[in-house]
């Protein structure tokens, strides 16, 4: 969508980036239901005390996020041993992180430039002392700052290049190699059929379906830089499925039929990325 430039609405871009993180939310709650192995009640009422801890800081408006991601450790810890697949450990921490209306931006500049004004007013009673700023007040100006966005906003910006640059890597790096040559690939096994099946023609049709079904019972509205070709070519894209599908996969399958799922994934992956382009672009002519 981004190589496409303007040829995409910008609304259709703000749905398909929404919609990739409650597919990625709900793939996750899906493994911690269906492909969690015996569960241990000992570690399981440890984790629900973790998860109540953190919502009783929500509660009571703590916004710092540290003590949520020691406890976010211990809770991932917790539920490993519970028996649960521990990545709802990841959801559940999100969902306990307290949110809160942005600070005043006005009121945070004007109280900005009193604090300003009056270290420059103690530098130039100093005569020759150089302009600094005391800690002090530094602490107070960054307090400040900070109050201008809700505490979700700043983890996920301090924690955006660690997950794109380290843990995503590391991730196709340990799951995603399987072996091109001497090894085959048949698309009448059912895992492979069912596999491109579901991403190329079941999402998209999926995702239309659902869409189309919300504007008709008037849940949502369409936008009207949008047509229905649009949201098709959109749901194309949505089978771009890779991190998720992988994961999975790994928790399904193994040996010569895992390698033959991952590379149905992939090839359902570049798929989905020429068909939904190709809709999108006859779409922006049209």
């Amino acid at each position: 969508m981004a190589l496409l430039g303007r040829r995409v609405p910008t609304s259709l871009k703000v749905f398909v980036s929404a919609l990739a993180i409650v597919d990625d939310l709900g793939a996750i709650i899906v493994i911690a239901l269906f492909y969690s192995e015996g569960l241990h009640a000992s570690a399981l009422v440890w984790a629900s005390g973790m998860f109540a801890v953190m919502l009783g800081l929500n509660r009571a408006r703590i916004y710092s996020s540290t003590p949520y991601l020691v406890l976010g450790l211990l809770l991932w810890g917790f539920i490993h041993e519970s028996g649960l697949y521990a990545t709802l450990a990841g959801v559940l921490t999100a969902f306990a992180i307290p949110s809160r209306r942005s600070g005043d931006v006005r009121g945070i500049a004007a109280q900005t430039a009193v604090m300003f004004d009056a270290e420059l007013r103690r530098t130039d009673a100093g005569q020759h002392e150089p302009a600094t700023i005391r800690p002090t007040t530094l602490r107070i100006l960054e307090n400040a700052l900070t109050r201008l966005r809700e505490p979700g906003y700043h983890l996920q910006h301090r924690l955006e290049n660690w997950s794109n640059f380290l843990i995503l890597p590391l991730f196709a790096f340990f799951n995603v190699g399987i072996p091109i040559t001497g090894s085959g690939m048949s698309l009448n096994a059912p895992e492979a059929f069912g596999v491109i099946a579901g991403l190329v023609v079941g999402k998209p049709l999926g995702i239309l379906l659902v869409c189309w079904l919300a504007v008709r019972r008037r849940v949502a509205a369409l936008s009207s830089e949008i047509g229905w070709m649009q949201m098709l070519g959109a749901g194309a894209l949505a089978g771009v499925g890779f991190t998720m599908s992988i994961f999975i996969a790994a928790a399904t399958f193994e040996g010569a039929q895992l390698d033959m799922v991952k590379r149905s994934i992939l090839l359902a992956s570049v798929l989905c990325a020429a068909i939904g382009a190709a809709i999108l672009f006859t779409a922006a002519k049209a």
